[in-house]
C-alpha cells in the first residue's frame, strides 16, 4: 500500500480504488469549514472509495452529510459524540455511511465515574466541571458525564463554560473547595483553542490538589508539559488504546522496531479503521469494489459470522459495528494517569487482570 507524506494536522485519509495511489492524506486543520472542503473534494473523486477521519467530533459532522449523500463511507477513529449521525448539527446520515472504531463519551463517562467511585473511593462524589457547552464533543460529554454521576449517586454542585470569557483562569472557583474531584472536559480545539488552553489553565491551578477526571481531549503532551509534577497521579483520562493494555504489546513492540520510539493513541485507532477497510477489499474483483459495497461489507460485521477482522493493535479483539455504525466490542475504556517519569502510563484496565 503506498502512502503519501503525511502533513502535520492530517485527520482524514481516504483508500484509492486505483493501484498506483491507494492512499491520499488529507489536512482539515481542525477547522469545521475545511473538514467539509475536504469531504467534497473526496466525494467527486470516484475513486476514492472510503474515507478515515476526521478527529474531533465537529469536524466529522460538518463533514458527514456530505459523505453520506455520496454513498461515501467514513469510520471515523477518534470522533466519540453519542448518536453523532441522529444529531440535528450534521445534517443527517441517510445513506448509513458513518463508522467507528473508537468507543462513545457514554463508555469514556461511565469508565470515568467508576473509576472515581470504585478506585479513588469517593462514594456518592461531588464534582465541579468545566466544559465548552457551545461545542459538540465537550456539551455531550458533559451531559453524559452527568447522567452518569447522578447514576452512582454524585452531585455535580458547579459547572463552568470554558468558552465564556467572564471566566478568568487565574484562580480556581471557591466551589472547588467544596469538592471531590473536578471534571475538565474541553473540547478538542476545533475552530479555537481558546478553551481547551483554558482547561490546561485550571489544570495547572489544581496544584495537585483535588483528583482531576478528564476527557480525552487532554491526553497531549502539552498538558503534561504544562502541568509537571502536579499532574502525577491526580489526572485520570479514560482511553481507548494504550502501548501498555493488554493485547498492545505485539503491535506496540511491531511499531518501535520499526519506527524506533512509540506511537499515540490516534495513530493507533486511526490504523485499526485503515484495517478494517483493507480487510473488505480482497474480497472481490477490483471492479467490483465500489463505495456501496465497502459499505455493504461493513455493515455485515455485525450480523454475519466471520466478517468481522480481528485487530491488528489490540490482539483478542474483532472489529465490528452495530446498526448505528457504533464499535461493538468496546464497553468499558482503560485509565491512563500520569506517572513519577511524567509520561502517560495505564492505571488500570478491566480487560488486563491485576491492572
Amino acid at each position: 500500500m503506498g502512502l503519501g507524506k503525511p502533513q502535520h494536522n492530517a485527520h482524514a485519509v481516504a483508500v484509492e480504488q486505483d493501484c498506483r495511489k491507494q492512499v491520499v492524506i488529507a489536512n482539515d486543520s481542525n477547522r469545521r469549514d475545511q473538514a467539509r472542503q475536504i469531504a467534497e473534494n473526496l466525494s467527486k473523486d470516484k475513486q476514492v472509495l472510503a474515507v478515515v477521519g476526521h478527529y474531533t467530533s465537529p469536524n466529522t459532522c460538518a463533514a458527514l452529510n456530505v459523505y453520506s449523500d455520496n454513498n461515501l463511507v467514513v469510520i471515523a477513529p477518534t470522533s466519540t459524540m453519542v448518536n453523532l449521525p441522529s444529531n440535528q448539527n450534521c445534517g443527517g446520515d441517510p445513506n448509513k455511511v458513518f463508522f467507528r472504531t473508537v468507543s462513545s463519551t457514554r463508555v469514556e463517562a461511565q469508565t470515568l465515574i467508576g473509576y472515581l467511585v470504585n478506585d479513588l473511593k469517593q462514594t456518592q462524589p461531588r464534582v465541579v466541571a468545566f466544559y465548552n457547552p457551545n461545542e459538540l464533543f465537550s456539551n455531550d460529554m458533559f451531559e453524559q458525564f452527568e447522567q452518569v454521576l447522578t447514576s452512582y449517586g454524585g452531585e455535580l454542585i458547579a459547572a463552568f463554560d470554558l468558552s465564556d470569557p467572564k471566566l478568568q483562569a487565574d484562580q480556581l472557583p471557591p466551589q472547588v473547595s467544596q469538592a471531590d474531584a473536578i471534571a475538565i472536559l474541553p473540547d478538542g480545539g476545533t475552530d479555537s483553542d481558546t478553551a481547551l488552553q483554558k482547561a490546561v489553565d485550571f489544570i495547572k491551578l489544581n496544584d495537585g490538589d483535588k483528583p482531576i477526571l478528564g476527557a480525552n481531549t487532554l491526553y497531549l503532551q502539552k498538558v503534561i508539559n504544562e502541568g509537571q509534577d502536579t499532574l502525577v497521579d491526580r489526572l485520570f483520562i479514560a482511553v481507548d488504546w494504550h502501548p501498555q493494555q493488554c493485547g498492545a504489546e505485539t503491535f506496540s513492540q511491531q511499531v518501535r522496531e520499526y519506527w524506533g520510539g512509540d506511537l499515540n493513541r490516534r495513530t493507533a485507532l486511526a490504523y485499526e479503521a485503515l484495517q478494517v477497510i483493507v480487510s473488505k477489499l480482497p474480497a472481490a474483483p477490483a471492479s467490483k469494489v465500489t463505495r456501496g459495497y465497502i459499505r455493504q461489507k461493513l455493515s455485515e460485521t455485525g450480523i454475519t459470522e466471520g466478517a468481522a477482522p480481528q485487530s491488528d493493535v489490540l490482539a483478542g479483539q474483532t472489529i465490528s459495528f452495530d446498526a448505528r455504525g457504533d464499535r461493538r466490542e468496546i464497553t468499558t475504556r482503560a485509565i491512563v494517569t500520569v506517572n513519577d517519569q511524567l509520561r502517560f502510563a495505564l492505571a488500570k484496565d478491566d480487560n488486563c487482570p491485576g491492572i
